[in-house]
């Protein structure tokens, strides 16, 4: 095929194929190259010239109208080889440039393949003819054409991808992906299969940012009771996301923002930050107004004493976070402060007698309830809002400072049971007969008592210290001494320890007159001779006339246990075991006595052992 679509033959050697077009009259061949055109057309313009002789003369045409009508063939004759000629040359021309396209193409193809050129067939005098030269051009293109289309293709789609995910997320893409031409390598292709898969990525992060901020404004939206019909954004908001059929799960109507959908750019990405911020900081608005307008409403309910059921009433009407809901609140508070006005004179009672409280509890003296000089107003005409304002002012200052009193008053509570729990345990100790109980009654009693030592010993001491300190800290603070129960307890504290230590003096002082009682008794003989004949249930014995306790004390239990134990030496088989509370006193005797523990006992007849004592082997 010729550049303007004619079908041509041409003759070689081995050919006599004939130009159609070229002929005329088609009884007339067409001489080959090598034979002169001359002679072609000599033998064309004889036989055309017999012929209009013929018919000139059958016509009647004079010598002047043939030469006329010579002329016109001549010219029109002339006039066809010309633009025979003119359109030939243009063939020739086109063959040329095609020739020059086709080697552009080639060195394009090439370079964008990374292929070598044959510079053979670049040459600008191949020594073919124009339509040979095309037609080896052509088959050379053909394998490289293949070639590039597949990896052209490949990158026109990638190309297209990524031009649809910048649209999608409202951003410029880069000149070098729209470059499709310059490279066909496989490496180029590998490029933009990886650019695509990251923006894959990043369109899917963006559509989950973008969905989890439609679900929080449409939640948002929901709880506030917002009409989206006001505002477009929330009306796309409340379009945008569909719940898949398959899997349940949530998607995004369209990645391109419409009049339903918001889309996933980064316009829309900001638009819906900035619309859950707002809404965020409205649903906090209303909660901080709901939430003080339900301590107004709460407090008043309690100090308006309103019934329970008034109460869950209002509590059941309300629902969300919506305007509707303020209004309500701002509704009931009105109706509450219109009662408050009625029941004016027994609030203001109610909160003097929380006051009285609150003293008490303080331990307020009279100059500080005097003080306060919103107890004594009594006229009706005066009882306001603003006395009982002050009433309440009062009253929180009070709880306050209650507040800051009640780490105190534990620690005093605290001490304060020790020091009664340190006269018990020195009533314990007076009284030798509590040992004298069995099992595990005596184990509860000498467990209770090793606490309230340990107690007395330990922690009585800490108690005292920290409040010696924190009393001083608090009168610096308050410029006012710390009260219990109507004292300064730091007094209080030095006062106990005086009486303590003269307590502890005087106990001292009755031991060591009871000592030297017993000693003038035991060195006549007279406690010696008369001992075995002393009951050992007996504690009402008396010394002569005088009237003594000295049986009460371990001493005389140690003497009569061993003078029991004197009379039954031979009935040691018939003997009942000894007592745990005889046993822990024999335990506890430094004397050397004659009686000896067998080891085989161990463990049954100690002091906290389970069930009766072993025999005590007498030597």
């Amino acid at each position: 095929m010729t550049p303007e679509g004619k079908s041509l033959n041409f003759v070689d050697e081995n050919s006599t194929s004939i130009d159609a077009h070229a002929v005329v009259d088609h009884s007339l061949m067409i001489l080959p190259p090598s034979q002169t055109i001359s002679e072609s057309l000599t033998a064309l313009a004889h036989s055309t010239s017999k012929e209009l002789e013929r018919i000139w003369d059958e016509i009647g045409l004079n010598p002047d109208e043939r030469a006329d009508e010579l002329t016109d063939l001549l010219s029109t004759f002339r006039k066809a080889c010309d633009d025979k000629v003119t359109s030939e040359r243009e063939v020739a021309e086109n063959y040329r440039q095609m020739i020059v396209d086709y080697k552009a193409e080639i060195r394009k193809t090439c370079a964008a393949l990374k292929l070598p050129v044959d510079e053979n067939l670049l040459k600008d005098e191949s020594g073919q003819t124009l339509q040979d030269e095309v037609y080896t051009l052509e088959l050379a293109l053909e394998d490289l054409r293949r070639a590039a289309l597949t990896s052209k293709g490949e990158l026109v789609h990638y190309r297209d991808q990524l031009v649809e995910d910048h649209e999608a997320l409202g951003i410029s893409m880069d000149e070098e992906w729209n470059d499709i031409e310059s490279d066909l390598t496989q490496p180029r292709v590998k490029m933009f299969q990886d650019k695509v898969k990251e923006m894959e990525t990043i369109v899917s992060t963006r559509t989950s940012a973008v969905i989890q901020l439609i679900r929080d404004s449409q939640e948002l939206i929901d709880v506030l009771r917002i009409d989206p019909k006001e505002n477009l954004l929330d009306r796309k908001i409340m379009r945008s996301l569909i719940k898949h059929e398959n899997d349940g799960s949530i998607k995004i109507v369209s990645k391109f923002e419409t009049d339903d959908c918001t889309g996933i750019s980064a316009g829309t990405l900001q638009a819906l930050t900035d619309r859950v911020r707002e809404l965020h900081s409205e649903k906090r608005r209303r909660k901080s107004k709901l939430t003080e307008m339900g301590t107004i409403i709460g407090e008043l309910w309690e100090k308006l004493h309103v019934p329970k059921e008034e109460q869950n009433a209002f509590a059941q009407s309300i629902d969300g976070l919506g305007l509707d809901t303020l209004e309500k609140g701002e509704k009931e508070i009105a109706r509450l402060y219109a009662l408050k006005e009625v029941m004016m004179g027994k609030l203001v009672a109610d909160a003097r007698e929380k006051i009285e409280h609150l003293w008490d509890q303080t331990n307020a003296t009279d100059e500080q309830r005097a003080a306060f000089h919103g107890m004594h107003v009594h006229d009706e005409r005066l009882l306001n809002d603003e006395l009982l304002s002050q009433h309440e002012e009062y009253i929180h200052s009070l709880e306050k400072k209650l507040e800051q009193m009640r780490p105190l008053l534990e620690v005093i509570e605290k001490r304060e049971s020790i020091i009664q729990e340190r006269m018990q345990y020195e009533e314990f100790l007076k009284d030798p007969t509590r040992l004298q109980q069995r099992g595990s009654a005596l184990t509860r009693q000498l467990m209770k008592e090793e606490k309230m030592s340990r107690r007395i010993k330990k922690d009585l001491p800490k108690y005292t210290d920290h409040l010696n300190k924190k009393l001083r800290d608090w009168a610096t603070a308050h410029g006012e001494a710390f009260l219990y129960k109507g004292q300064e307890y730091l007094a209080l504290m030095k006062e106990q320890e005086d009486e303590w230590q003269e307590y502890k003096e005087n106990q001292a002082q009755l031991k060591r007159q009871k000592k030297q009682q017993e000693k003038s008794l035991t060195s006549g003989g007279f406690l010696k001779k008369n001992m075995a004949s002393v009951p050992l249930q007996d504690t009402t014995n008396n010394l002569g006339d005088t009237k003594t306790e000295t049986n009460k004390f371990r001493p005389l239990s140690r003497f009569r246990a061993l003078s029991r134990g004197r009379d039954r030496k031979d009935n040691t088989n018939e003997t009942r075991a000894e007592s745990r509370p005889r046993a822990m006193i024999r335990s506890r005797s430094k004397s050397k006595g004659p009686f000896v523990r067998d080891n085989s006992s161990r463990g049954r007849g100690g002091m906290f052992s389970r069930g009766r004592a072993q025999p005590v082997e007498r030597s």
